[in-house]
C-alpha cells in the first residue's frame, strides 16, 4: 500500500476551540465522554474508508487540522489539547505509541471552515526536511 491509497479521513465531530484547549477546566467524566466520542468517529471513518489497521510504512506523519466555522483562532499551544482526544483515538486505531518515541510526528492546524476535524497520513520517508522548517510545529 502506498501513500496515495490512503484517502483522506474526515472526522465530523465539533471541535470547539474554547473549551477544549489546554486551559479548558472540564472535569474527569466530560473528558472520558469526549475521547469515547473521538474513539468511535475514528473507528467508524476510518472503516468506512478502508484505511488499514496498521501505518503502511515504518514512520509517518499525521497531520491533524481543526476546523471551525466560528470564534477565535486558538494560540498553537493550545492546538494539540485540542486534539489529544483524536491523536489518541489515532494511536488506537493504528495500535502505535503516540510518545515522541513513537513512528509518528503529529502536525497541528488551524482553519476557517465546517466544523470538523481532517485527519492526513503522509509517509516521512517520502519527505525533504529543509532548515528552518515547521514540520512538528502549528502551521
Amino acid at each position: 500500500m502506498t501513500t496515495m491509497d490512503l484517502k483522506p479521513l474526515e472526522l465530523t465531530i465539533r471541535v470547539r476551540a474554547k473549551d477544549e484547549g489546554l486551559n479548558a477546566r472540564k472535569g474527569q467524566s466530560a473528558r472520558a465522554t469526549r475521547n469515547q466520542l473521538w474513539k468511535s468517529a475514528v473507528r467508524r471513518h476510518a472503516l468506512e474508508m478502508e484505511w488499514p489497521k496498521q501505518l503502511p510504512y515504518k514512520r509517518a506523519i499525521i497531520r491533524l487540522t481543526a476546523v471551525a466555522a466560528s470564534g477565535p483562532e486558538p494560540d498553537d499551544d493550545n492546538l494539540p489539547g485540542m486534539l489529544k482526544g483524536c491523536r489518541d483515538a489515532l494511536a488506537a486505531w493504528f495500535e502505535l505509541d503516540d510518545s515522541p518515541r513513537g513512528p509518528i510526528e503529529w502536525v497541528y492546524r488551524w482553519k476557517r471552515g465546517a466544523n470538523g476535524t481532517t485527519v492526513e497520513v503522509l509517509d516521512a520517508s517520502l519527505l525533504v526536511y529543509l532548515p528552518g522548517c515547521a514540520c512538528g510545529k502549528a502551521t
